[in-house]
């Protein structure tokens, strides 16, 4: 992680705290990035690459209601 980095995340967090002073003050602790393993080849753009079961999961586990119920209907569009 890179001082600019770093920097970026103290920012943002102060940014978030400012736009939301009706919240508890954010004790998220800004670390240093730990080292980071791709995914292999296989598990890239999983829902384009095994469309029909990723529609499968999609409907069957609950993401699209929740994610309606959190973000509203209009805000949502997921493949």
């Amino acid at each position: 992680q890179s001082e600019i980095e770093r920097l970026v995340a103290v920012r943002s967090k102060a940014a978030i705290q400012a736009a939301h002073p009706e919240w508890d003050t954010i004790v998220v602790p800004i670390l240093a990035a730990e080292l980071f393993w791709q995914a292999e080849d296989y598990h890239q753009n999983y829902y384009i690459t095994t469309e029909e079961w990723y529609r499968y999961y999609k409907s069957s586990c609950g993401r699209v209601s929740r994610l309606k119920s959190v973000w509203g209907t209009e805000e949502y569009y997921c493949f």
